[in-house]
């Protein structure tokens, strides 16, 4: 799904770590986390379970099996909770959106689409995605963060694709994908004329 919808659906925009896991025979499993922290959203118990998806709609089972929970212990994730329908548990969006793990102060990134991700460092990941949520949520958003976004990332050249993702131009290219789809929910006509570079490239 698109991740607009995702983030619209959510109830929670937290990062915690994985600290058991059961995947069984049946169903999607099931993955304990401690909090980390909460970024937006509703309050998350300090312990909690993700059991399941919010959002995933399969029509067959080509590999015999439901989609499993693909966590493991110890790692850190930012997810994007649904409250599930019964029960005390969690659930994310689906096998491959609503989640996203942190490796070595970095994020692998979704603005728009699950397949297209880009590496950001963590605290942009966060400001972002926390602002992006309160928008669809309905809250207000301060526009001081629209404006660092556009002063310190979108005022520099358009950068070019890289091979190398770890590059300075790969980390400008992904910083200004996060700026430009962050532009399109809180983004205002004031800021506009930055972008005119960016659709002329």
């Amino acid at each position: 799904p698109l991740h607009e919808s995702v983030v619209r659906s959510a109830d929670a925009f937290v990062k915690a770590v994985v600290i058991d896991q059961e995947m069984g025979s049946g169903g999607a499993g099931r993955v304990t986390f401690k909090l980390v922290r909460r970024a937006a959203g509703v309050d998350v118990p300090p312990v909690f379970v993700v059991d399941g998806y919010s959002r995933l709609r399969l029509i067959s089972y080509s590999t015999g099996s439901y989609p499993k929970l693909r966590f493991r212990r110890d790692q850190s994730w930012w997810l994007f909770l649904k409250r599930a329908d019964i029960g005390d548990s969690w659930h994310v969006a689906t096998p491959d959106s609503g989640s996203a793990l942190v490796e070595d102060g970095n994020v692998r990134a979704t603005y728009h689409i699950s397949m297209r991700r880009g590496l950001v460092a963590e605290s942009l990941y966060e400001r972002t995605q926390a602002a992006i949520f309160e928008h669809l949520h309905g809250r207000k958003v301060e526009p001081a963060l629209m404006s660092s976004l556009v002063e310190n990332i979108l005022s520099r050249a358009p950068a070019m694709p890289e091979s190398d993702s770890s590059s300075p131009a790969s980390k400008l290219l992904f910083e200004q994908h996060v700026a430009l789809e962050t532009f399109y929910h809180l983004g205002t006509a004031v800021f506009a004329s930055r972008l005119e570079p960016f659709l002329a490239s």
